[in-house]
């Protein structure tokens, strides 16, 4: 639910800025945004805070029940629960960088478009509308989970889910769940505030890290940035899948329709075939027209010739003279 929220809001900002640059893309062009087009950053912000998994947006208690529940799986063990809690954190360090990798390379540091190709605006009412009822419910719409915070609270939207879950509960692949005492309810409200505060340490972490490589020392390799340089380089060229692509797939693919069914099946073989009918006919048509010289002496010397060549075939050739004789009887 949470994620609707946010993620929707995501993708009509990120609209509403191109609507802004004129239908640019590139956020490497950009840059200042957020003094020209207010609204969409306020609101784009939001989301981001959301997504990111800081209190009180609604990300953070949909992301904290996530995390919660992976770090308490016992399906196939323990150890396979703490293991997808730790892809859980990797992945809440890395949505916190590059959420605002974008926020400080699109509207923050200076302004990296040229003016007078770019008219920068805010998009209309009908645009903006949207995007602020989206905001309010990233800002809102987690807080039916937030009682559950609270010492004895409750988390209202599971119990609102818990009918639809729990056949699932019931079934052979899953332990029945039993009420908990006092002491470990209490345990287990003591772990999940732990967890929450490490999740909203790891997202600061990603926001700190984004920070002082894109406001603080944007484009400049020393001290952190540095030393991150061959992971940065690696992400910024998404981990080169494109160019393994092209190494396995398309050019040994280019290849082959170049060289084998564009140059030898094509041209030489079917163009060739074509082609070589049509000069062979040429040349015997450019051959037999010289018989057609228009002086009658000439004609009637073919006639003799073509004669007597017939005759010659008649009586000469293998099984011509019995050809004859049979003809005769």
């Amino acid at each position: 639910m949470t994620h609707a929220f946010f993620k929707a809001l995501l993708f009509l900002a990120a609209g509403s800025v191109i609507h802004a640059m004129g239908g640019e893309q590139d956020m490497l062009r950009m840059g200042g945004l957020s003094k020209k087009i207010r609204w969409t950053y306020v609101t784009m912000l939001t989301a981001t805070l959301a997504i990111a998994g800081f209190p009180p947006f609604a990300g953070f208690f949909s992301k904290d029940s996530i995390l919660l529940s992976a770090f308490q799986n016992e399906y196939g063990g323990r150890n396979v629960g703490y293991v997808l809690y730790g892809f859980g954190l990797v992945t809440a360090l890395l949505t916190a960088f590059y959420m605002f990798r974008l926020i400080f390379l699109t509207f923050h540091g200076k302004q990296r478009y040229d003016e007078h190709h770019v008219h920068v605006h805010e998009s209309p009412n009908n645009m903006l509308a949207p995007l602020m009822i989206l905001a309010l419910l990233s800002i809102v719409g987690g807080w039916l989970a937030a009682p559950a915070f609270l010492p004895g609270g409750t988390d209202y939207f599971a119990k609102f889910l818990q009918p639809v879950f729990s056949p699932i509960y019931r079934s052979a692949e899953f332990r029945v769940l039993e009420p908990l005492s006092v002491s470990a309810e209490a345990e287990a409200h003591s772990l999940e505030l732990w967890l929450a505060g490490i999740a909203v340490v790891v997202a600061l972490a990603g926001t700190v890290v984004a920070y002082w490589l894109y406001r603080k020392r944007p484009g400049k390799p020393d001290g952190l940035a540095k030393s991150m340089k061959p992971a940065y380089t690696t992400l910024l060229n998404k981990y080169y899948v494109d160019e393994l692509y092209a190494a396995a797939i398309v050019k040994p693919l280019l290849w082959i329709s170049t060289n084998v069914l564009w140059k030898a099946a094509d041209v030489a073989g079917i163009d060739g075939a074509v082609n070589g009918i049509a000069e062979g006919a040429t040349a015997i048509g450019d051959g037999v027209r010289h018989a057609q010289s228009g002086n009658t002496r000439s004609y009637a010397v073919w006639v003799v010739v073509g004669a007597l060549v017939v005759m010659a075939v008649i009586f000469f050739w293998p099984f011509g003279g019995k050809a004859v004789v049979g003809m005769v009887h």
